[in-house]
């Protein structure tokens, strides 16, 4: 029934005991404040919905679990356990449906034999994990972490959806405005890599002091693809998509060959930052590093016969980033730069995306290029909408 205002003392519990499966529904006109127990399992199983006009709030004394979880309300705060163990043919299932969402507790969705489950988050303003706060989708096979924002995301916490002896899940963050991801780790290993996804499409996309990884541990890497519509900024962070049998993709800035990423107007990757689809036994993996406007400072290594990708409007070879592609060359990477005029016709969103007037898709060499040691046989491939200009020798 729809109360003025429900408040679970700490000490108040409510188990579930009996077979059959039931649903506790507490849908309040004001606040819900949980800092209690509600305990079921898979032999006593419960589905609980809770629903407010105002906010709940689970405390940090509070711990939940039960079959599958939804919450509503304008103001969801977790700072206590929220857990989803599925069972009877249905798996570990959350949805949080808010305003604005608070996680500095832990909200995890995985059965007590190791299934891994969904946990799906929307709001219409603001997502923010704190840095004590987890989300997690872990099992033998990695589950799958779904937040969206009509607003801004902010990760300062954990995220993981590993698969302790099959795939990494998938992790998908998406905002309409910008994205942060500080001092966080976000992870999706498994035997093979899993999917990890971050997609700003009207603000910027920031990754500061963090950890990306989609590694596979016994297979192939999987597959992080991050971009911020305006600007991806990427400071003092490792990303990896490594593989044991072959090394995964990992694509930022852009996507020219499906495009399902906004093309950055401005991407920096700084000196500090590492990014590796290498692989242990097999041929690397595919990195694309892209923006209208590219600073490319990071130490990027796609492993022996692995493919480094660069596509932005314009690209100036000089000392520094002749250096790197030397380096990526001596390693066994190939190394791709495609350049696009902002108003070239060759009907891909990749040309018209931003604007960036003034732009030509000119490549050119203003420092030389040399693969001087190493084996294999990889390829330096320049490809320029507008002109390749050699001022120094290849």
């Amino acid at each position: 029934n729809m109360t003025p205002g429900l408040i679970f003392d700490p000490g108040a519990i409510i188990s579930k005991t009996t077979a059959i499966n039931t649903q506790l529904v507490l849908d309040s006109e004001s606040s819900i404040s949980v800092a209690g127990t509600i305990n079921s399992n898979e032999t006593a199983p419960l589905d609980l919905i809770l629903k407010s006009s105002e906010s709940v709030l689970i405390e940090t004394s509070a711990k939940i679990g039960v079959r599958q979880a939804k919450i509503e309300a304008p103001a969801v705060s977790v700072w206590g356990d929220l857990a989803s163990y599925g069972g009877e043919g249905q798996m570990p299932w959350i949805a949080i449906l808010a305003g604005r969402l608070l996680v500095t507790g832990t909200v995890r969705a995985n059965s007590r034999n190791n299934v891994a489950g969904r946990i799906y988050i929307h709001t219409t303003n603001e997502v923010l994990l704190d840095h004590n706060g987890i989300i997690a989708a872990n099992g033998d096979d990695g589950g799958e972490v779904n937040v969206s924002s009509d607003g801004i995301i902010s990760i300062v916490g954990t995220i993981q959806t590993n698969g302790s002896s099959g795939r990494g899940g998938t992790i998908q963050l998406e905002a309409q405005n910008d994205i942060l991801i500080q001092d966080a780790s976000i992870m999706a290993n498994g035997y093979d890599g899993g999917s990890i996804t971050h997609i700003s499409n009207s603000g910027n996309l920031t990754v500061q002091n963090s950890t990306i990884q989609t590694n596979g541990s016994s297979g192939r890497g999987g597959t992080i693809a991050v971009s911020g519509y305006n600007n991806t900024l990427i400071n003092n962070s490792t990303i990896s998509s490594v593989g044991y049998t072959q090394g995964g993709r990992i694509l930022i800035g852009n996507d020219q060959k499906d495009q399902t990423l906004p093309f950055s107007k401005y991407a920096s990757l700084d000196s500090q930052t590492v990014i590796s689809t290498n692989s242990m036994l097999g041929a690397g993996g595919l990195i694309e590093t892209s923006g209208h406007v590219l600073n490319l400072l990071a130490t990027i290594n796609a492993g022996r016969g692995g493919i480094w990708l660069l596509d932005p409007y314009d690209y100036t070879i000089d000392s520094t980033n002749a250096g790197y592609i030397n380096t990526a060359l001596n390693a066994g990477t190939s190394v791709t730069i495609s350049t696009s005029s902002s108003t070239s016709p060759c009907g891909s969103s990749t040309c018209t995306q931003g604007g960036a007037s003034g732009t030509t898709g000119n490549i050119t060499v203003s420092s030389a290029i040399s693969k001087s040691s190493g084996s294999g046989s990889p390829t330096l491939t320049l490809t320029a909408d507008g002109n390749i200009i050699l001022n120094a020798g290849i």
